[in-house]
C-alpha cells in the first residue's frame, strides 16, 4: 500500500531519459518525474503494483478520460466494483477533465482509500472514498464514473525478491500462510517478514535458500 510520495528513487515514476521506467510526458511541474499529473501517476503506480519491472500496462498513457477504453483494448478486465491494485477512473463533464485514482485498499463498510495525483495540484495524496450515490465523492456536476480498471490475476509464476508488491506477493504470503508460516498479514509488501518466512521455507524444503522466490518454490508453495 503506498502511503507516501514517490521520489526519484521510485523508477515508475521516473521519466526513461533520467533512468526511469516512465515513457510518458512529465508532470505539471516539470523536472524528471510524471507527478504532479492524476493520469501519469496511476499508469505507474498500476505496474508499480503488478511488479512489472518496466512500463508493460499503459506505457504511453492517455489523458484521464480515456483510461478506462483504454485499459479495455489493453486487455484488462473492468467492472463497478472496486477492488485493490485497481485503476478507478472517472470522465469529466462539460469543460472538466477526467480523472483518474489508485484504489490501496477496500473497507469492510465498502469505501476505499486511493492514493492520487493532481495535474497542477498535489503530487501526492491519499483519499477516502464513497460510493454514495455512485460517484465515488466526486462532483456529478463535473464528472461521471466510469467503472475500475483490474489488476491482473495473481498466478504464482512471477520471480519475486525482497522490495516486491503487488498481488503476486500477495499471493505468495497467503501460500505461506497456508503452510504454516508467519508473514505478519498479507499486505502485498515483500518486506523483512516476508523475506524471513521464505528463507525459513526454503530452507525446511530443502530448497536454495536466497529468498528468491522462483519456480522451485512456487512450486512447493503450490
Amino acid at each position: 500500500m503506498r502511503t507516501t510520495k514517490p521520489t526519484e528513487k521510485d523508477k515508475y515514476y521516473v521519466l526513461s531519459g533520467y533512468g526511469g521506467y516512465a515513457k510518458g510526458i512529465a508532470g505539471s511541474s516539470g523536472g524528471k518525474m510524471v507527478i504532479p499529473n492524476c493520469a501519469g501517476y496511476a499508469a505507474c503506480r498500476f505496474n508499480e503494483y503488478n511488479n512489472t519491472g518496466f512500463m508493460k500496462y499503459f506505457a504511453f498513457w492517455p489523458n484521464a478520460e480515456l483510461f478506462y477504453e483504454f485499459g479495455k483494448k489493453q486487455g484488462l478486465k473492468v467492472g463497478d466494483v472496486p477492488k485493490v491494485g485497481s485503476i478507478l477512473c472517472w470522465e469529466g463533464i462539460g469543460a472538466a477533465a477526467g480523472h483518474v485514482a489508485f484504489v490501496e485498499e477496500v473497507k469492510a463498510d465498502g469505501s476505499i482509500i486511493t492514493s492520487e495525483s493532481a495535474w497542477q495540484g498535489s503530487a501526492f495524496y491519499t483519499s477516502h472514498r464513497y460510493r454514495e450515490s455512485g460517484n465515488w465523492g466526486m462532483n456529478p456536476k463535473a464528472y461521471k464514473f466510469t467503472g475500475f480498471i483490474y489488476s491482473p490475476e495473481p498466478n504464482g509464476t512471477k520471480l519475486l525478491k525482497f522490495g516486491a508488491m503487488g498481488a503476486e506477493v500477495e499471493l505468495l504470503q497467503l501460500r505461506l500462510k497456508n503452510k504454516g508460516y508467519d508473514c505478519s498479514g498479507i499486505d502485498g509488501i515483500f518486506g523483512r517478514q516476508t523475506l524471513a518466512q521464505v528463507l525459513l521455507f526454503q530452507y525446511e524444503n530443502q530448497l536454495d535458500i536466497d529468498g528468491i522466490v522462483g519456480a522451485e518454490t512456487w512450486g512447493k508453495l503450490a
